[in-house]
């Protein structure tokens, strides 16, 4: 018996096993998490790539339609060029995207320590389900969490060092035996066996067991702060978390109404260029049907009076009503016989 400090030695390496675990499995956790981190980091560069691509398409597709309708005359060249612009930046968009996918398929072969980058076959996701309060997260966090494992390890190990410590105010109680084999060396008082109990009680220590006993007691103090700072750290991290996984999924589900209303702005849009293409084009000849309008009831009275056979002999003011056809006046007495409307002075 040596008052508890073998017992309190063996239960502190047990827990120091358990820290090591707990060490392995943050570990464990950091790597699948950095590699998750990778992974979809790439899936998730390549579909902005084939976003940016598809936008870069159309843009150059938007740039054709633009020199053509220009060349017709339907657009100034500042609107082509301004399309131009647009192409131009498409373009650098699209090669910053492509950058991005090789650094991050880079990052994930040096992770995977290959040469050449699998297949990825899992596509992106978003969970739809129920995902639980946040409360439930937290419990699990304390349940589960190998950092929180490792503080109360620590703890734990902190608590068999004031056991130890304890240990040195108590009495050491042993028991003791000895045999001889051989026995032609032995004389006669000498026996060749003994046994007994042996008992040990230190009054004075070279060594303050009081401040061995206050030093065990404040690492214990110090392992519940820090699996205190731990475990808020841990809840900390969590909150944020869950806080964050709501916001993506509030924000997915908003972006099927952003994506409508996209639609709806490039329809209104494409109204647009039409109804300003159309303007453009009404007021290029927007003078010559108003020209053609102002002309007709010119065109309508001259016929009115060649019926009648007073057509004017006065000048045109419109340079193009000079090329109508205008019938002469006739003239003798044949106007007179043959004409409702005689001459003026003929009575």
């Amino acid at each position: 018996y040596t008052g508890g400090l073998i017992t309190a030695q063996q239960n502190a390496l047990n827990h120091k096993v358990s820290e090591t675990r707990a060490d392995r499995d943050m570990r464990e956790n950091t790597l699948d998490a950095e590699l998750a981190a990778r992974y979809w980091g790439v899936q998730l560069a390549r579909s902005v790539v084939a976003l940016h691509r598809s936008v870069f398409e159309d843009q150059n597709e938007e740039l054709r339609r633009a020199k053509r309708f220009e060349q017709k005359g339907l657009i100034a060249k500042v609107e082509r060029l301004a399309v131009e612009v647009a192409r131009d930046n498409a373009r650098r968009t699209l090669v910053s995207a492509e950058s991005d996918v090789d650094v991050a398929e880079a990052e994930l072969m040096r992770q995977l320590r290959a040469t050449s980058l699998p297949e990825l076959s899992s596509p992106l996701f978003v969970l739809t389900g129920d995902l639980g309060t946040l409360e439930q997260w937290q419990n699990r966090a304390d349940a589960q969490s190998p950092a929180i494992r490792k503080m109360n390890a620590l703890r734990a190990q902190a608590n068999e060092g004031i056991s130890a410590a304890e240990a040195s105010f108590k009495p050491k109680v042993y028991a003791f035996g000895t045999k001889n084999l051989i026995k032609h060396y032995l004389t006669l008082p000498e026996p060749d066996w003994m046994a007994g109990v042996g008992v040990t009680f230190t009054l004075w220590d070279n060594h303050d067991r009081f401040d061995k006993l206050n030093a065990a007691r404040s690492v214990v103090t110090k392992a519940e702060a820090a699996r205190s700072e731990a475990k808020n750290q841990v809840a900390t991290a969590v909150e944020v978390a869950f806080l964050r996984v709501m916001q993506a999924r509030e924000e997915f589900e908003l972006t099927g109404s952003t994506v409508e209303l996209a639609r709806e702005n490039l329809r209104l849009r494409g109204g647009e260029f039409r109804g300003r293409t159309l303007q453009r084009r009404r007021r290029r000849h927007g003078p010559h049907e108003a020209h053609g309008r102002r002309s007709r009831p010119t065109r309508g009275r001259l016929q009115v009076r060649r019926e009648l056979g007073h057509a004017p002999r006065v000048r045109r003011r419109h340079a193009r009503l000079r090329q109508l056809p205008y019938p002469q006046r006739p003239r003798g007495r044949e106007v007179t016989q043959n004409n409702a409307f005689p001459p003026a002075g003929t009575k």
